[in-house]
């Protein structure tokens, strides 16, 4: 893909450097890096409620959280912030996003409370950026699994291999404003061809999380995606027969070349009886929404009601067979 420099080495253990990498994403190494603009030092803000970051300008004075509205706090960093790359597209408008909320929040299910879909109220839609790795690699895959063939008279037979696989357009979540559960969510909806990561750079009202992780200490994050991905590819592909079980793998990545792409959404802001909550669309579809929502007290009271009665009557007809 255009855009991307050739791959450097590490002086002390020779691993691929690529750029933009402040540190060696194997030993760790502090990397030569153009020196910071004075005029232009950048801090990270770090919302004390619901831990959301991004890029401030210390002479802008004092700020809010742009996800919740509540008071942040500075943050320095070790490093410099890594840079995005490319920037994803974005054909969800604004107002797809809250047709997409208005559907979702009238449809949370019996546990919501009854009034949900006419109390709740929308304070704020904020267009974010935020950061992920999309990494291509190859690898030497050694695994391991049970499965039924050859299992004879037992139920499961231990199998081994090896196998060479490809990664291609493997997303990694970078960010620390959306929660781990946000990002599972949201990643499967983005498009990551050659077409799809030439959106238009963020406006001056758009937020910009930037990443604050460098690849080397993401690395734990890019090795766990690439084993859970191998993981099913093996159990699918590699495998004998046809149930399996205890599947795992070992890879030794080569070639390993990452881009760092800044990935649009919607956060929601939306508060019920007072009490603030948010969902997150996605800005490549809309159909893709995820967020915390209310449920009643007096409905989960019934469910557990319900739940010791169930109980108690099977005690009782245990009790007198």
């Amino acid at each position: 893909m255009s855009g991307a420099l050739e791959p450097a080495s590490c002086v002390r253990c020779g691993a691929t450097v690529e750029a933009g990498d402040a540190r060696c994403a194997v030993c760790a190494l502090v990397l030569d890096a153009p020196a910071a603009d004075a005029a232009a030092h950048v801090v990270v803000v770090r919302c004390t409620v619901c831990g959301a970051a991004m890029r401030y300008d210390e002479r802008a004075g004092a700020a809010r959280c742009a996800f919740c509205g509540c008071a942040a706090r500075v943050e320095e960093l070790a490093d410099p912030p890594e840079q995005a790359g490319w920037y994803a597209t974005r054909p969800v408008s604004p107002d797809d996003a809250r047709a997409r909320f208005a559907a979702w929040i009238g449809a949370r299910g019996w546990l919501a409370p009854g009034d949900l879909r006419d109390r709740a109220r929308l304070d704020e839609v904020r267009a974010i950026w935020w950061p992920a790795w999309v990494f291509d690699a190859r690898a030497l895959v050694s695994w391991t699994a049970d499965s039924d063939a050859g299992a004879r008279r037992a139920r499961w037979a231990p199998h081994a291999g090896q196998c060479e696989l490809a990664f291609d357009q493997l997303p990694v979540a970078a960010s620390r404003a959306l929660t781990e559960a946000e990002a599972r969510a949201l990643l499967p909806s983005y498009r990551l061809g050659e077409d799809d990561l030439a959106g238009e750079a963020p406006g001056d009202g758009d937020v910009v999380e930037p990443f604050e992780l460098p690849r080397s200490a993401g690395r734990d994050r890019v090795l766990d995606a690439a084993r859970a991905t191998a993981a099913a590819r093996v159990a699918a592909r590699h495998v004998p027969g046809t149930r399996t079980r205890r599947v795992h793998v070992e890879l030794l990545l080569r070639d390993l070349r990452t881009r760092r792409v800044a990935l649009p959404a919607y956060v929601l802001a939306y508060r019920y009886r007072g009490k603030l909550y948010r969902a997150v669309v996605s800005g490549h579809d809309a159909a893709t929404i995820t967020g915390a929502a209310p449920r009643s007290p007096w409905k989960l009271a019934l469910l557990a009601a319900l739940a010791l009665a169930a109980a108690a009557a099977v005690a009782w007809w245990l009790a007198t067979r």
